[in-house]
């Protein structure tokens, strides 16, 4: 026998879950359309570049220093840098280790014989470098990157790019502002290493750390992320290396402040590798 009444009053049910669903999500549609996303707005390259102008015009020499892990943006941010100074009149001088620290004094010949006013030298790969090498090698090394200015001469910007700031020789870490790709726990030990450890540096870390740790990961998985920020909601379109989209963000150092840095990539992409001088290696 059929029960009419019962399947009605289940279906009128059914349908009234959904219309209830229906407008509960409406409504969330609704408060996300109401939410106002601003552009990212963080500190970027050129802002860098232009407030470092002062101690290159001033003290003809500033450094810049890039911290992080294989594949986290360090060398293409570097060479956007090196895209202002090239543009800026610069003479760009791209060294890899092998380029130098077996063959340093036929590195510095060809550093050395087209010098110009202004030289932007962008220095990859440094981790670790020395540890493969004699005394004698290093400190012959150490000799020349606390003299860059007298060598070069005229005015000298300095990129260091590393992979951990205990692998670099003290001498390299003369650095106006610090760039950190990566908010994991060795990353975190090299920032307050650079900042300081007192209270108020660690806590300003800690945040730094909590906040670019989860965007990070996000912009790796999903690519499109929204995210709060100080009361600011952003959408932002995570870069790799095929796809510039907003760029990636990192953790900076910059006149005496934590801050968040995007470092966005824009063509064309400036090849590093054709502006290096590779010592000709004479056969016995």
């Amino acid at each position: 026998m059929n029960n009419f009444n019962v399947h009605s009053q289940y279906l009128t049910q059914v349908f009234e879950d959904f219309a209830m669903q229906q407008y509960v999500s409406e409504i969330q549609d609704e408060e996300k359309n109401e939410i106002e996303f601003s552009s990212p707005s963080f500190l970027d390259i050129d802002q860098i570049w232009q407030d470092m102008q002062g101690s290159l015009n001033k003290n003809h020499f500033h450094a810049i220093a890039f911290i992080g892990t294989q594949g986290t943006g360090k060398t293409s941010a570097s060479a956007e840098f090196a895209k202002r100074a090239k543009a800026g009149g610069y003479r760009l001088i791209n060294a890899m280790p092998e380029d130098y620290l077996d063959n340093l004094d036929a590195w510095l010949d060809l550093v050395i014989k087209d010098a110009t006013a202004f030289t932007c030298l962008v220095l990859d790969d440094q981790s670790y470098a020395q540890g493969t090498k004699s005394a004698k090698i290093q400190a012959a090394w150490k000799n020349v990157v606390a003299r860059f200015r007298k060598i070069l001469g005229g005015t000298v910007f300095v990129i260091f790019v590393t992979h951990r700031l205990h692998a670099t020789p003290p001498m390299m870490r003369n650095a106006g502002t610090w760039f950190f790709t990566e908010v994991n726990a060795n990353d975190v030990e090299d920032m307050l290493e650079v900042v300081g450890k007192n209270k108020t540096n660690r806590e300003a870390v800690t945040q730094i750390q909590e906040f670019l740790g989860e965007l990070i990961i996000e912009g790796k998985k999903n690519t499109n992320i929204e995210f709060e920020y100080e009361g600011k909601y952003y959408k932002f379109r995570w870069g790799d290396e095929n796809d510039a989209g907003d760029g990636r963000l990192m953790a900076c150092l910059h006149e005496q402040k934590i801050q968040i840095f995007n470092a966005k990539v824009q063509k064309p992409i400036l090849d590093l590798e054709q502006y290096r001088l590779i010592p000709k290696v004479e056969e016995n």
